[in-house]
């Protein structure tokens, strides 16, 4: 599997059942700085600038398909990601750079079953012309695993919005290297 290489002072490595991870290859200091980087990929409501206004009406679109009711009911919010993702970076791009992160055990993704229902609202979005037609090649368990991937290492990230305003907590934002460190209740760097 193809990636970026880990910043100075972590290494990866594939952990069964998991994915990728990045882990420290040596001590850091209190108040070091670990290291920084752009995000890979913003689906963020609160989002600046025209980031945000597209991922607003994105949303929007999907809480309209979802009120529709034409699809077994399903969180917009759930799906907002990684329709951004597939939009924005391509299939290859998310086999390659996403889709490599952790899901969680297995047994913690949908069924077949459920997954190819989840997967209605990625045709949807194809019929809207809302995700460029190549997404159409991913499949209902790659496209299970895409959600699951941005909804355990992505970060809320709310911008300006503030608690009770349309679109609060909306949305991740998911970076490529920082994502594959390790998560925990109790982290011992912050």
């Amino acid at each position: 599997r193809s990636m970026s290489p880990p910043p100075l002072g972590f290494l990866t490595r594939e952990v069964p059942g998991c994915g990728v991870a990045a882990f420290a290859a040596r001590t850091f200091q209190p108040g070091e700085i670990v290291f920084e980087e752009c995000a890979l990929l913003v689906s963020a409501v609160g989002a600046p600038g025209e980031e945000g206004t597209a991922n607003r009406e994105l949303w929007q679109e999907l809480v309209q398909e979802e009120r529709g009711r034409r699809l077994p009911a399903f969180e917009p919010a759930g799906h907002l990601g990684a329709l951004r993702a597939l939009r924005d970076l391509g299939l290859a791009k998310c086999r390659e750079r996403l889709l490599t992160k952790c899901v969680g055990p297995e047994e913690s993704l949908p069924s077949p079953q459920d997954a190819r229902r989840e997967a209605q609202v990625l045709r949807a979005a194809l019929g809207k012309k809302l995700v460029p037609h190549m997404a159409s090649a991913i499949t209902p368990g790659e496209y299970a695993r895409l959600r699951r991937v941005i909804q355990l290492n992505g970060f809320r990230f709310n911008g300006s919005l503030r608690e009770g305003e349309s679109g609060y907590d909306i949305g991740e934002v998911l970076f490529d290297s920082i994502s594959r460190i390790n998560h925990s209740c109790e982290p011992n760097l912050s």
